[in-house]
């Protein structure tokens, strides 16, 4: 498959395609946090330090950076899709590029085009609807550091002690409400 890199410590976003080779999908290397509207792998476009990137199933890319915004690569130009840059205060139910993204780590999308991502520090995880609005979707986790979405769009995500979780919620938008139970992680065969 192809395997796409947030390259934290470089401020750029790679990709390893099938062939092994490795391209720059954005970024010039330099700390900041500029060139939304400009081609991605324009020198001119920087990043603070991203920690996460999810590519949907159209190809365009979502880039977290510095754990307080999300930026998208389409069509080759970096723009901004959610967060002002500020980690408090802790807004409910605004407009995406007005939202405050805490200490927010890992993100990955549904097949509704929901976006969602963690938020360790506050122990929650926080969708942003295909409406525009960022809401809490499921607190009081134990510090949730990674999620994934299976095929029927049911959230999963492991805390910080490893723990599995299960989110079930096929409603679009999410409900504020899911159920939230345990999983089974799979045996270990020697």
């Amino acid at each position: 498959g192809i395997l796409y890199i947030a390259d934290t410590e470089n401020y750029v976003i790679r990709r390893i395609g099938k062939d092994g080779i490795i391209n720059l999908v954005a970024g010039s290397g330099v700390w900041g946090n500029s060139g939304n509207g400009q081609s991605a792998t324009s020198t001119s476009v920087t990043f603070q330090n991203p920690n996460s990137v999810y590519v949907d199933s159209t190809g365009q890319v979502y880039i977290l950076d510095n754990k307080a915004r999300i930026r998208t690569v389409t069509g080759g130009i970096i723009n901004a899709f959610a967060g002002d840059g500020n980690t408090s205060p802790f807004d409910e139910s605004v407009q995406k590029t007005a939202a405050v993204l805490s200490a927010a780590y890992d993100l990955k999308g549904d097949s509704a085009g929901n976006i969602y991502y963690v938020e360790y520090a506050f122990s929650r995880i926080r969708v942003i609807g295909t409406n525009g609005l960022v809401t809490t979707f499921v607190t009081g986790t134990t510090q949730p550091f990674s999620l994934w979405i299976d095929t029927v769009n049911n959230v999963q995500y492991t805390g910080a002690l490893g723990q599995v979780q299960m989110v079930v919620d096929a409603s679009d938008p999410p409900s504020l409400s899911p159920t939230v139970r345990p999983t089974q992680r799979p045996s270990v065969q020697p």
